[in-house]
């Protein structure tokens, strides 16, 4: 139950850090994806909006009015209270119609373009089109009038505001007459009321008075009825006075109507001004295109990664493919195919070939420090074992076995250990090359003619290294590998030397590898980073399991050097 809990624990924590990695994996092996999707979003909708900008210039064209006060504003319609003041209709739509219809006037005297206006639909369009680009604002305060017109042409713009303001000052007048003229109808029908008022007031008064005379012998009832014709002589007063004011108003309204009282007057002429405008925001543009670009290449970036079978870490080996790292060894120059060394065009072939060799071409760079620290991490890989003959391999060519086994070689003999470097590619010799030394008589001439093992072994110009060229390539590199003479010689070398590097081909390009696996005590997978695939590398792993081999490790060869992990002794 406790191991139970243990192995949840454990594989929840895995899929946490897995998850954490391919978060970390996509961010910073993709963002030069991320960031030219960004570039090419915020560059194509920056283009397309630079295409639609444009700098227009529009012309406002104002004018204010006034209007008086009129006399029908104080007229008592009745005892209650008087008629308040009217306010000029703001809106553009209201006056749109006749703006058209004095433009069209014009039109016709001018030629211009609004005596084409001919159908009812043509009407209503540039009624709405005028009432679009007018703005009216009505102080009541101060009985101000401002009206603006706003167009692409200035010619427009003034004789759009001009028109508007003659359809207010019409339409206002036409309005304060119907106004004033239902006022005055309403003065004349209360005059009418008081005169009537007044005569019956007149008759019962006289009726009192002669009421007075006849009973005079009877003082209570004589001062009632007394009282009474005061009362009365006291209402019609009243009654005159009314009567005198509503003769006044009505004096004053015809006066009003007949004169300019209540009229709306320009306080300013028509002025145009320019205006420059931009109908798009190309910063806005930029920034928009941006941000789509950059989730298209998030997007991007994590379908990538999830289709992405390279192992491109030492913790992408370790997961992926169950082996340890006993070495990290830094891309050489940039450039470099597959993070392999090589030397500037300028120098000769004997430096291209030393070149190979990193511990002595650039002893102080990062990768002579990772191939010196290779002895230690191997003997901690194989403390168990301690093995003489050790296999260097990779799963496809070209990920740098040969490199990485000559450098390997070299830090071991330096380190004062007898190492003999055998070449056992018998189909493409490459070891003979790199240390400039003769290709033969070699292995291959060995195992066919029965040589001595000392006739092929030869040593170099590095002290404690020793070479064992691979010879002239023979027919059947297989089934020479994997006789019984080369078992043999695998354990009288390990006897004599220290060390017994053999580097042999790739695994899943022949099968010599697996052979020479049986021979050897231990086997050294050379990994290419970003260019191994992991199915590759199980493949390869696969196969030297079947054939029993001891993997001490892998050696992850050409990987940046910002991304070394902490690998003990790198």
């Amino acid at each position: 139950m406790a191991n139970t809990a243990f192995d949840s624990e454990r594989h929840a924590r895995r899929r946490d850090e897995c998850r954490s990695r391919f978060v970390f994996n996509v961010f910073y092996w993709r963002w030069h994806i991320i960031l030219a999707a960004a570039l090419v979003g915020a560059l194509m909708l920056g283009i397309g909006g630079f295409i639609r900008y444009e700098r227009r210039i529009t012309y406002v064209a104002s004018t204010q009015l006034c209007a008086q006060p009129s006399m029908r504003e104080m007229v008592p319609l009745n005892s209650g209270g008087y008629r308040a003041a009217s306010s000029i209709n703001p809106n553009p739509y209201g006056i749109a119609a006749d703006i058209v219809n004095i433009l069209v006037g014009q039109g016709m005297t001018t030629g211009e373009k609004w005596s084409a206006l001919a159908t009812p639909e043509e009407y209503q369009a540039a009624a709405d089109d005028i009432a679009a680009s007018l703005d009216i604002e009505a102080d009541d305060k101060t009985n101000e009038v401002s009206i603006t017109c706003t167009r692409n042409n200035k010619r427009d713009a003034a004789r759009i505001a001009e028109a508007a303001a003659r359809a207010l000052i019409r339409n206002h007048r036409q309005t304060r007459l119907e106004q004033e003229r239902d006022t005055l109808a309403s003065v004349q029908v209360q005059l009418d009321e008081t005169q009537r008022e007044m005569l019956t007031l007149e008759t019962h008064t006289a009726a009192i008075e002669t009421q007075l005379r006849e009973r005079r012998a009877d003082v209570p009832e004589s001062d009632a009825v007394n009282a009474e014709s005061q009362r009365l002589a006291r209402a019609a007063e009243k009654l005159r006075t009314r009567f005198d004011k509503l003769l006044d108003f009505e004096l004053a309204l015809r006066t009003s109507m007949d004169g300019a009282d209540g009229e709306v007057t320009r306080q300013t002429p028509v002025r145009t001004r320019s205006v420059r405008t931009q109908n798009i925001n190309l910063a806005a543009t930029v920034a928009i295109g941006g941000f789509f670009g950059l989730l298209v290449g998030l997007v991007m970036a994590i379908l990538i990664e999830i289709n992405d079978t390279s192992l491109k870490s030492i913790e992408d080996v370790a997961e992926y493919t169950g082996l340890d790292v006993i070495g990290a060894i830094p891309r050489v120059r940039s450039g470099g195919k597959r993070g392999r060394a090589y030397a500037p065009e300028d120098v000769d072939e004997d430096e291209k070939k030393d070149a190979a060799i990193v511990t002595l071409f650039d002893p102080e760079s990062p990768a002579s420090e990772a191939y010196r620290a290779l002895p230690t991490r191997f003997a901690l890989a194989t403390i168990q074992q301690k093995p003489r003959t050790v296999l260097v391999t990779s799963a496809v060519p070209g990920e740098g076995k040969t490199t990485t086994a000559v450098n390997m070689a070299v830090t071991f003999a330096d380190n004062g250990m007898r190492v003999l470097l055998v070449d056992a590619d018998m189909r493409r010799p490459d070891v003979h090359q790199v240390l400039r030394m003769e290709q033969g008589p070699g292995l291959a001439e060995l195992l066919r003619e029965n040589l001595d093992p000392h006739a092929i072994v030869r040593p170099t110009r590095i002290e404690n290294l020793w070479m064992a060229s691979s010879g002239r390539v023979p027919p059947n590199p297989a089934e020479v590998l994997g006789s019984d003479k080369m078992r043999r010689l695998m354990r009288d070398l390990g006897k004599e030397f220290d060390l017994v590097l053999c580097d042999a081909p790739s695994i899943l390009a022949v099968t010599d590898p697996v052979l020479l696996a049986k021979d050897v005590d231990a086997v050294v997978l050379v990994i290419a980073a970003q260019y191994a695939r992991r199915e590759t590398i199980a493949r390869a792993k696969s196969l030297l399991e079947t054939a029993n081999a001891n993997i001490a490790g892998a050696v992850l060869n050409g990987l940046a050097a910002r991304r070394r992990s902490a690998v003990p002794g790198t």
